[in-house]
C-alpha cells in the first residue's frame, strides 16, 4: 500500500503537493499527446498529398483512397510510435498482440466518429455547405476522437494506472 493511500484511509487530509505534481504530470502527458497527434496528422496530409499532387506524374495521381490509406498508414506508424515510446513511456501494455489490437481498434472508432458526424450533419440535419461539412467533421467530429483517443489510449491501450517516474510517494 503506498503512503498516499495509507494517509487517506487513516482519515488524513490528502497530500497537496503530490496531487500538484500529478495534476502537472497529467497536463505534460497531454500537451505530448496533442503534439503527438499533431505530427502524426502532418504526416498523413503531406505523405497524401506527396503520393496524389507532387511532381508532373504524381505516384498515387489517379488513386487518391489508395494513397490516402498509404497515407493514412504512415500517420498511424507516427501515431503509435510517439504514444508508445514517449507519451506514455512505462505504462503496462500487456500482451503485444493484444497492445496492438487495441490500438487499432481505438483508432477505428476514432475514425469513424468525425465520419458519423459529417453524416448526421448532411443526411439527418440536411447540411451541406462547405463550413457545415469542416465544422461537423473536422470541428465537432476531430475534437471527440481525439477525446476518445485520449481516453482510450490512458486506460486501454497504453494502461496507465500510476504515477510518473519520480512521483511516486515515498
Amino acid at each position: 500500500m503506498s503512503m498516499d493511500t495509507r494517509t487517506r484511509s487513516e482519515g488524513s487530509a490528502p497530500d497537496p503537493v503530490g496531487a500538484h505534481w500529478r495534476s502537472l504530470a497529467r497536463l505534460a502527458r497531454l500537451a505530448r499527446f496533442l503534439l503527438v497527434g499533431g505530427l502524426s496528422t502532418l504526416v498523413t496530409v503531406g505523405l497524401f498529398n506527396l503520393l496524389v499532387h507532387a511532381g508532373s506524374t504524381p505516384v498515387l495521381g489517379s488513386r487518391p483512397v489508395t494513397a490516402y490509406v498509404v497515407a493514412l498508414g504512415g500517420g498511424l506508424v507516427v501515431n503509435y510510435l510517439g504514444n508508445r515510446w514517449w507519451v506514455f513511456a512505462g505504462a503496462r501494455h500487456g500482451s503485444r498482440t493484444t497492445h496492438i489490437i487495441a490500438f487499432i481498434v481505438t483508432n477505428a472508432v476514432a475514425f469513424a466518429i468525425p465520419l458519423l458526424c459529417l453524416a448526421t450533419s448532411r443526411y439527418v440535419l440536411g447540411l451541406s455547405s462547405v463550413v457545415a461539412d469542416n465544422v461537423a467533421a473536422n470541428g465537432i467530429g476531430l475534437v471527440l476522437a481525439t477525446g476518445t483517443r485520449w481516453l482510450a489510449y490512458r486506460l486501454i491501450v497504453f494502461r496507465v494506472d500510476r504515477p510518473a517516474p519520480g512521483l511516486e510517494s515515498s
